[in-house]
C-alpha cells in the first residue's frame, strides 16, 4: 500500500522493488541519493557520510573510495586535497604524516627533505631549523661534520681564510696568539726557534738576529 524509504547508504531507480548500496566515494542520507564524496574526503560502501581524509593522507578528486598517502618529505593536515613538501629547514623521514620535523643544529635541509643532511667541515649551523650553514669565519676551524660552533685556532696556528678545516702553523721566525688570520713576524733582535711558536725569544746578550729569525748570532769581536 506505500512505498518504504530505502536506508541510509542506499539509494533506487524509479519503480524499484528493492534498494542498492552506494558504491564506495559516495554517500546517500535523507534524499537516498548517492552523492559523490567532496575532495579531501572519502567513503566506503553503502555510506551515510563522507569522512574526512586523516593527517597524511589526501583526496584529489571528488568521489574517492580512500585516501592517498603522503610520501616522505611531505606532509598533509585533516581533509587535505593534496600533500605540501616540507619547507626547508625541516624533514620528514616517513609516509603518512601530518607535519615535518625541525632540522636540528648541526645540520641544514631543503625543501622536500626526508633526512637532513650534516654542515659539512669547515662549516656550522647553531640554530636548528636552518636550510644551510655557515663557513667558519678565519681565525677559525672545523674538521668534523655536524658541527654547532667553530673552534678557535690554537696559539701559534693561523687560518687565513674562511671555511678552513685544520689551522697551519706559524713558521720559524713567526708566531701568533689565539684565533688569528696571519702569523706575526719576529722583530731584529728576537727569534722563534721553531714552527707553531706563540711569542718571540729576546736574543741573549752579546747576540743579535734579523727580523724573522730563528736564531741568534754572536756579535763579532769589536
Amino acid at each position: 500500500t506505500a512505498c518504504t524509504k530505502c536506508p541510509n547508504g542506499q539509494t533506487s531507480g524509479a519503480g524499484a522493488g528493492g534498494c542498492n548500496t552506494c558504491p564506495a566515494g559516495t554517500h546517500a542520507s535523507i534524499d537516498s541519493t548517492c552523492t559523490p564524496c567532496a575532495v579531501g574526503r572519502y567513503s566506503s560502501a553503502g555510506s551515510e557520510e563522507c569522512i574526512d581524509c586523516n593527517a597524511g593522507s589526501f583526496a584529489a578528486k571528488t568521489g574517492q573510495g580512500s585516501c592517498a598517502i603522503c610520501p616522505a618529505g611531505s606532509f598533509a593536515t585533516a581533509k587535505s586535497t593534496r600533500c605540501t613538501k616540507c619547507r626547508a629547514g625541516t624533514y620528514q623521514g616517513t609516509a603518512g604524516k601530518g607535519s615535518c620535523d625541525t632540522t636540528p643544529a648541526g645540520q641544514y635541509s631543503g625543501v622536500g627533505a626526508v633526512t637532513p643532511s650534516n654542515c659539512q667541515i669547515g662549516k656550522f649551523q647553531a640554530n636548528a631549523g636552518q636550510s644551510s650553514c655557515t663557513s667558519c669565519v678565519a681565525g677559525t676551524y672545523q674538521n668534523k661534520a655536524g658541527q654547532t660552533v667553530c673552534l678557535a685556532c690554537s696559539g701559534g696556528t693561523v687560518a687565513p681564510n674562511a671555511g678552513t678545516v685544520t689551522c697551519s702553523a706559524c713558521v720559524e721566525g713567526t708566531v701568533s696568539g689565539t684565533s688569528k688570520t696571519a702569523c706575526s713576524t719576529c722583530s731584529a733582535g728576537t727569534y722563534a726557534a721553531g714552527s707553531g711558536l706563540t711569542a718571540c725569544t729576546k736574543c741573549p746578550n752579546g747576540q743579535t738576529s734579523g727580523a724573522g729569525a730563528g736564531g741568534c748570532n754572536t756579535c763579532p769581536a769589536g
